[in-house]
C-alpha cells in the first residue's frame, strides 16, 4: 500500500485507491473496488471520522436466494435500498467536505449528473479490478470524503457489486447503460454474466449491461419511479407466506405461483410446519386491492377456477408444458386476452417463473418494443429466477417479428411514443443476442433446446417452488453471489 499505510489511511489518497485497482465511477468522490480479505482485514473503521475514505460493503447485507446456481442480479427491493445508502452516503461525505471548510460557497449536495453528452466524452480510464492498475488520470485530491463500495474477489459478489454500481448510475445519476457500464469494460478479470435458475448446464448469458438496459427502459416507461417506489410493499408481496407475487409491469402485468385448492384443514397444517400455500380467495383479495381483474392459468389445474370468478375476477387457462416455450396460438391468445383487458392481469404457471415470465416478455417486446435480452434482465431485477433454459434463446428468435409487430389501440398514447423512441434506440445501439447467443452454443446444446423448447421440463415448476419455499423457511441467502 501507499507509504506502507493501511488503506483509507495514506495521505495520498487518489494515489492509493489506484494502488489498489479501484474504479472511478464518480471520479475523487465514488469509486468500485475487488479487495483480497488480506486487504479488507487492514480497512479503516466504518465509524473512522477521521479517514478521508471511508469504505463500504453489501457482501453480507443486500442478499440474493438462490434456486439453483444462479446468483444474482440482487432483486428491485435491494437495488433501491443501495442506491438510498450510496446516495445518503455522498450527501454525508458532502458534509464532511463543508465541514473542513472546503465547500467554497456551494451548497451541501451530491453533484448533478453529468450531460449524456459529457459522460460520452469523459469516459474513465479501464482498469483492473483487483490488481494493481497502470496510471490514472484522476482529480486533485480535496477535503471530501471519498467513498469506496467493495465486494470481495468472488466471481459472483462482483458481479452484483457491479450491477448496482451502474444501477446506481442509472437511477440516481441519470446516466444511459453504456454510460454506466463503460467504467467496468476493461476490468480484469471479466466480469461474471448472470445465469438461469434451471437445474441444469447454462446456455444463455444474461449480461450486467443487459440489466441496466433493462433498468433505463422500465425508467422511460414509467415502470419504476425512485422518488415513489415503496419497497416496503414490494418486500411484503414478494414473501411466500404473503403470496410470492410481483408486479413486472406496474397496474398491467402480475406474477406470481400458482394457488392450491386446499381446504382449510389442510392448509392450517402446512401452515404449521412453516409452509404457505395461499389458497384463490387470498389472491383473489389481493388483487381486487391492486386493481388485477383477470388471472391466467398456464400450468394444469390445482384449483377451481369458480373460487376467483366468484370475486369478480376473469379467469382462463392457456396450458403448455412446463419448462417449454409457449406454442404461437398460445402467444397469439395471450396477446389478444390482455390487450383488450383494460385492467391488471396476473399470471401464473406452477413456480410463476419460466411461462409466466415468457409471455409477458411477449407482451412486452411486441407492445412496449422492449428488446428481449434487456427484458429478460429487467425481470429477474423484478422476480428473480424468471425465464428459464430455451426460453431465453427462444425470445431472442421471436423478437425480430414482435418488435416489427403493430402496437395494440389499447397502449397508452404517451407510453407508444416512448415505445416507438426505443425501438430507435434498439436499433442503432443494441444488436440482437440471438446470434451471438446461437454461436456460442454446440451442437448438443441446440438439440437438447429444441427437445426442452417443445416437451418442455418435466418438474421443473416443483423444483423451483420447493427451492424457493426451502430458501423462505431457512433463510437461505447468498451474500450477493456464492
Amino acid at each position: 500500500m501507499t507509504n506502507g499505510k493501511p488503506p483509507g489511511q495514506s495521505c495520498n489518497v487518489l494515489r492509493e485507491l489506484e494502488d489498489i485497482g479501484a474504479v472511478p465511477v464518480i471520479p475523487g468522490q465514488l469509486y468500485y473496488a475487488s479487495l483480497p480479505k488480506r486487504l479488507q482485514a487492514q480497512l479503516p473503521r466504518h465509524d473512522d471520522h477521521q479517514s478521508p475514505v471511508q469504505f463500504f460493503t453489501i457482501d453480507d447485507k443486500l442478499l440474493y436466494k438462490p434456486f439453483f446456481q444462479d446468483f444474482g442480479p440482487v432483486n428491485l427491493g435491494h437495488t433501491y435500498r443501495f442506491c438510498r445508502a450510496v446516495q445518503r452516503r455522498l450527501r454525508e461525505a458532502e458534509a464532511h467536505r463543508s465541514s473542513d471548510g472546503g465547500t467554497n460557497g456551494h451548497s451541501h449536495h451530491t453533484p448533478p449528473p453529468p450531460s449524456p453528452a459529457a459522460a460520452a466524452s469523459s469516459q474513465p480510464p479501464v482498469v483492473p479490478s483487483s490488481s494493481p492498475c497502470p496510471s490514472l488520470s484522476l482529480p486533485t485530491p480535496s477535503p471530501r470524503r471519498v467513498l469506496v463500495h467493495y465486494s470481495n474477489q468472488d466471481p459472483q459478489k462482483r458481479a452484483n457489486a457491479v450491477y448496482l454500481m451502474g444501477a446506481f448510475q442509472v437511477i440516481v445519476l441519470g446516466k444511459t447503460a453504456e454510460q454506466a457500464y463503460a467504467p467496468f469494460l476493461g476490468v480484469y478479470p471479466p466480469l461474471l454474466p448472470f445465469r438461469d435458475a434451471s437445474f441444469g448446464v447454462c446456455t444463455y448469458s444474461c449480461s450486467i449491461l443487459d440489466c441496466l438496459k433493462g433498468i433505463q427502459y422500465a425508467i422511460k416507461l414509467g415502470w419504476f419511479d425512485y422518488k415513489t417506489f415503496d419497497v416496503e410493499a414490494y418486500d411484503k408481496y414478494d414473501a411466500v407466506e404473503n403470496g410470492d407475487l410481483n408486479w413486472v409491469i406496474p397496474n398491467k402485468f402480475m406474477a406470481f405461483s400458482s394457488p392450491f385448492g386446499l381446504d382449510p384443514r389442510e392448509q392450517s397444517a402446512l401452515k404449521a410446519k412453516g409452509q404457505h400455500y395461499l389458497p384463490p380467495e387470498d389472491y383473489a383479495r389481493i388483487f381486487r386491492e391492486v386493481g388485477v381483474g383477470l388471472v391466467v392459468r398456464l400450468n394444469r389445474k390445482t384449483y377451481d377456477r369458480r373460487r376467483f370468478l366468484d370475486y369478480g375476477i376473469q379467469h382462463i387457462d392457456l396450458f403448455f408444458p412446463d419448462g417449454a416455450c409457449p406454442p404461437k396460438d398460445v402467444i397469439d391468445r395471450f396477446l389478444m386476452a390482455c390487450e383488450t383487458h383494460k385492467h391488471g392481469v396476473a399470471v401464473h404457471c406452477k413456480a410463476g417463473l419460466g411461462r409466466t415470465g415468457t409471455l409477458i416478455a411477449a407482451y412486452a417486446i411486441k407492445n412496449y418494443k422492449f428488446p428481449a435480452g434487456p427484458f429478460i434482465g429487467w425481470i429477474r431485477i423484478c422476480r428473480p429466477g424468471s425465464i428459464l433454459g430455451p426460453q431465453q434463446h427462444f425470445l431472442c428468435e421471436i423478437e425480430k417479428d414482435l418488435l416489427n409487430a403493430d402496437v395494440h389501440e389499447s397502449v397508452n398514447k404517451t407510453l407508444m411514443d416512448v415505445s416507438m423512441g426505443m425501438m430507435d434506440d434498439v436499433t442503432s445501439n443494441y444488436q440482437s443476442s440471438h446470434s451471438f447467443h446461437q454461436d456460442v452454443l454446440t451442437a448438443g446444446q441446440k438439440k437438447m433446446l429444441r427437445r426442452m423448447a417443445a416437451a418442455g421440463d418435466k418438474g421443473q415448476g416443483e423444483r423451483l417452488v420447493a427451492a424457493r419455499r426451502e430458501a423462505n423457511m431457512n433463510k437461505r441467502e447468498i451474500p450477493a453471489g456464492k
